[in-house]
This record gives C-alpha cells, sequence and structure tokens, in this order.
C-alpha cells in the first residue's frame, strides 16, 4: 500500500519514494498551454506548494518524474527552462531587513541551480533583474518565475511588527517590475 505524503512538498521524493500522488498535470499543462501570468490563491495546506514544485520539475524537464502521469506523453522535454523561484515558506520576515535577507538568500538558490552569476547584487532589485539576465543569456530561452508563500509576514504562530511606514507592496513591485518589463526574456509565472 503507497504511503499518504502529509507535509510533503517535494514532488520527485513523492514520485521516487512510491507516495500517494494526485495527477494534476493536465491542470500543470492546460495552464502553461493557455496563459502567461497566473496567481493561483488556495486555503492554506491546500497543495500550493507542491504544485509549484511540480511545475519547477516540469520546467526542468525532468521526464522521469512523469511517467505514467498526464503531461508524460504531451510535454517537449527536449526544451527545459530556467527556474526562478522564491519561497517565503522557510520564514518569517519580522522586518524589512529580514524581508531582504530572506528574498537574497532565495536568489542565491536560484543563482546555484541555474549555474549562473547575477552581475549586480547591491540590492534585491537590481540582483533580481541580473539574475534573470543571466539565466536568459546562459539558456537563451525564457525565465520561468515561480513564487511561493508570497506573504512573508502572516504565516501562523507569530505576531509580526512592521513599521508603520513599510509597504510590501513596495518590495513585491520593485521585484515584479523587473520580471514583467524584461518580457522577452520571460514565458509563465
Amino acid at each position: 500500500m503507497k504511503k499518504l505524503p502529509l507535509g510533503i512538498q517535494n514532488f520527485p521524493e513523492i514520485r521516487n519514494d512510491d507516495y500517494v500522488y494526485i495527477d494534476k498535470t493536465k491542470i500543470a499543462y492546460n495552464l502553461i498551454a493557455t496563459g502567461k501570468y497566473y496567481f493561483l490563491s488556495r486555503p492554506r495546506r491546500f497543495g500550493k506548494s507542491l504544485f509549484l514544485d511540480t511545475l519547477k520539475c516540469l520546467f526542468e524537464g525532468k521526464k522521469q518524474l512523469f511517467n505514467g502521469l498526464y503531461v508524460y506523453d504531451k510535454w517537449d522535454w527536449d526544451k527545459k527552462y530556467p527556474v526562478i523561484k522564491i519561497s517565503f515558506g522557510a520564514g518569517i520576515a519580522k522586518d524589512t531587513k529580514k524581508l531582504t535577507e530572506l528574498i537574497c538568500l532565495n536568489l542565491l538558490d536560484s543563482e546555484k541551480e541555474n549555474q549562473v552569476t547575477a552581475y549586480d547584487k547591491s540590492n534585491y532589485s537590481t540582483y533580481f533583474k541580473t539574475l534573470i539576465t543571466a539565466c536568459y543569456k546562459k539558456y537563451n530561452t525564457p525565465v520561468v518565475l515561480l513564487i511561493d508563500e508570497y506573504y512573508p509576514y502572516g504565516k501562523m504562530g507569530g505576531v509580526i511588527s512592521l513599521p508603520p511606514a513599510f509597504n510590501s507592496a513596495i518590495y513585491f513591485k520593485a521585484i515584479y517590475s523587473h520580471y514583467l518589463s524584461e518580457d522577452t526574456q520571460n514565458e509563465k509565472i
């Protein structure tokens, strides 16, 4: 009997360790085929992180993980995309400094995974822009951006006190504006 993947958000782990997996690759395939930017809003514990990890593996061309699933014989496995995944699920940003550190750590992880070097890390906004550019130049294909837990302040179990003047929208606008303005280098969110 297969195991239930309670709390597991790692698609390769679920597929490789014989956990129960409800195939959502048809949904993923249809989203990718019919649009460009998506905001997926669901309640907590609804599988958003696992779905984003599934998308990441799909865009990275990890064909073996999709054997037996809907998308297996429909996806172009020869085409791989650089993926920048930003996840705020691992931490709580209690102030602007912590939020900046969390964003930069995510960008550093993506830099290593894509085996590129962003040439300007002077602030998180230019770091993000130069990371997109470096990925695009190395792979000559659109860059995929996946953002998980986009709201890093309201996690259960903690009260966050931000300065009254702090507006998280400013932070995210600085990130997204680079991504959306570099449309030739980007494919899907």
